[in-house]
């Protein structure tokens, strides 16, 4: 994979940051740099590695269990506005 320009302008817009020609020229070269160190791992010979070496594979989730909840009085007696049964907080989508 080759980092393009625009997949730099991409992850800045998605990273809400705003990079410089000058930034995302780095951003692009290091990123590449990095991409092809990580393609290092591709060429180690793992044949003779035993899959079982590493363990069994199982799930390891642990059973769901009632509890009792925290009173709801308790928690809104912290917030700073409230209703009867919930926080109120700013809107943040339209």
């Amino acid at each position: 994979m080759i980092i393009s320009d625009e997949l730099i302008k991409y992850l800045a817009e998605l990273s809400k940051i705003e990079l410089t020609d000058d930034e995302q020229t780095v951003m692009k070269e290091e990123l590449n740099k990095l991409v092809e160190y990580m393609h290092l791992i591709d060429e180690v010979d793992t044949s003779s590695v035993d899959e079982e070496a590493f363990g069994e594979l199982k799930n390891v989730f642990r059973e769901d269990t009632v509890k009792p909840s925290l009173d709801r009085s308790d928690v809104l007696s912290a917030a700073v506005t409230k209703n009867e049964e919930a926080f109120i907080v700013p809107k943040t989508v339209e």
